[in-house]
């Protein structure tokens, strides 16, 4: 997995991929889209400021892939993607796999929409 992200970050994906909780192309495309959000948001990715997310995005690619995502979100969390629909946005692009076009991702980009305006400070 050729990449510049922090070997910590690949320690998080290399071990949700050997239990399991994610597939091989989860596990190949993760990294590539990780890059977009340091790009996107124009910082680095760490195990301190990302760890949680990394492990979030890559369950919810995941469950994205089964045709299984989350379908609920708190009000608090609606309320965010209203605030920055710029975020949610690009969440919506990072969650959109090959094949999964009909899958209602909403939710699940609500959520990335929440560690977008966590790791870029706006909330």
């Amino acid at each position: 997995m050729g990449t510049n992200l922090e070997a910590n970050l690949l320690e998080r994906i290399d071990l949700l991929y050997q239990t399991n909780q994610i597939n091989d192309y989860v596990y190949e495309k993760l990294p590539s889209l990780l890059k977009r959000v340091e790009d996107y948001l124009q910082i680095t990715l760490s195990e301190e400021n990302a760890g949680s997310f990394v492990s979030h995005l890559a369950i919810a690619l995941q469950r994205i892939m089964q045709n299984a995502p989350v379908q609920e979100v708190s009000d608090e969390v609606k309320a965010l993607t209203d605030k920055h629909p710029e975020f949610y946005q690009f969440a919506g692009e990072i969650l959109a796999l090959p094949g999964t076009e009909s899958v209602n991702c909403h939710a699940e980009a609500s959520f990335v929409t929440l560690y977008l305006c966590l790791l870029s400070g706006k909330e």
